[in-house]
Parts: structure tokens; sequence; C-alpha cells
């Protein structure tokens, strides 16, 4: 009878375990070290809309064939929008950003005028969305960028994301 009544203990402490620290381990958490855009180097090929939102209006990129064009008309600086992809693909999330909870994470992005990026699929849909807030670079040449992505609760500092604007000249080849 004590044989049964230890494993029955031993069951209850280890379900206690596994309920404390089980989800902690789950793949879906968030946190310091994973990429912004998590799984987007396997969505990367797919993109072929790229939508920035700033003060000054909207940029609207697409792939026409092998090149990239404007809304506007003329070509785009393919190495910009590689440079864009490839930040993407490799950003990595920093520190969380702990601000007044009261004010809601859009307000963390420490900037009046954030820049909002969409990439899209030939359909139309939007793969990922991100709302980027301060651009903070460094004298290495590497940066740090306070992001919201859309449908997320918390903004955080990122690294390996290039600036961005709506301004055609960006852009330009």
């Amino acid at each position: 009878m004590t044989n049964i009544l230890g494993w029955i203990v031993f069951a209850a402490i280890m379900a206690g375990i596994w309920g404390l620290f089980g989800e902690g381990l789950s793949a879906s958490k968030i946190g310091r070290g994973d990429p912004l855009a998590v799984s987007f180097t396997e969505k990367k090929a797919a993109v072929t809309a790229i939508r920035i939102t700033d003060v000054r209006g909207t940029m609207l990129l697409k792939l026409s064939g092998e090149t990239w064009v404007r809304n506007a008309g003329g070509a785009v600086n393919s190495g910009a929008v590689q440079g864009l992809l490839d930040g993407l693909a490799a950003s990595e999330r920093r520190e969380p950003k702990i601000g007044n909870t009261l004010r809601g994470a859009r307000d963390d992005l420490e900037s009046d005028d954030p820049t909002t990026l969409a990439l899209m699929d030939a359909s139309g849909k939007v793969i990922f969305a991100v709302t980027l807030g301060l651009h903070i670079p460094a004298v290495d040449g590497t940066s740090l960028t306070y992001a919201l992505v859309d449908g997320e609760e918390k903004a955080w500092l990122v690294s390996h994301l290039p600036p961005l604007s709506s301004d055609p000249q960006s852009w330009a080849e």
C-alpha cells in the first residue's frame, strides 16, 4: 500500500512540475533571441509586394518579373529590397519594451511617427506586418529598432532592421 501511495505522490508532483514549467518551454512563447518575424525565412520567397506607410505617405513596391518597381512607376534598388528582406530574416528580439501599460504597446515604439511595414504574397494576402518606431544606428554598422508585430501585445527592441521610409528617393536605383 505504501508503494502505491508513493507512486501516486510522485505522479502528482511530476504533474505539478509539468504544469508550472511545461508551458514555459512551449515553442509558441516568444522571447529574447527569437526572430522578429517567426518562420519568415520560409515565407521570404513568397513576398511579391511591400507596403511602407509613414507620415509622408505610402510606398508600394511590387515584384514585376525579376524587377522591383514602385507604385508610382520606376525601378527600385533591388539591393535595398533584398537588404530589407534579409534584415527581417536575420532580425533578433533583444529586449522587450517595458513601458507604461496604460499607454499601450504602440506608444512603446518611442516615435511620434512610426512606420508600418506589410509584406504581401501574389494574392495580396499580408504575410507579415509590423509597426516600427525609433531606429538607433550604431557605429559598427548594426542597428536597433523598436518594433511591434501585428497581433502581438508587446513591443521589442530588435536588431538587423534597416531604416525605412516611404520616400521614393530612398528606394530609387
